[in-house]
């Protein structure tokens, strides 16, 4: 009787124990979260496009040889793992 008494006293530690580092481990996973938040303070900025009127084969050349030309007309993007599933597709 003794020794089931022990192997629950011990098993209750561990469970103690277990639920203690969930509690911390989620804890964490929560003010990691609110680190990441960000603020917007700002609105979208748009550029007005500047139309690039030469051949396929001569962008490929301009980009071959002197890629800085076509600085000017390149729209900066960026697109996340996070974006793309909120957008609904996949990469």
């Amino acid at each position: 009787m003794n020794n089931k008494q022990e192997n629950v006293d011990s098993l209750h530690q561990k469970v103690n124990e277990l639920e203690n580092k969930l509690e911390n481990l989620l804890n964490s996973q929560v003010s990691k979260k609110q680190n990441l938040a960000i603020e917007v303070n700002g609105s979208l900025e748009i550029n007005q496009m500047k139309i690039l009127q030469v051949s396929c084969q001569q962008l490929i050349n301009i980009y071959n040889d002197v890629p800085k030309v076509l600085l000017e007309y390149i729209v900066r993007v960026s697109l996340t793992i996070y974006s793309s599933k909120t957008l609904g597709t996949s990469l």
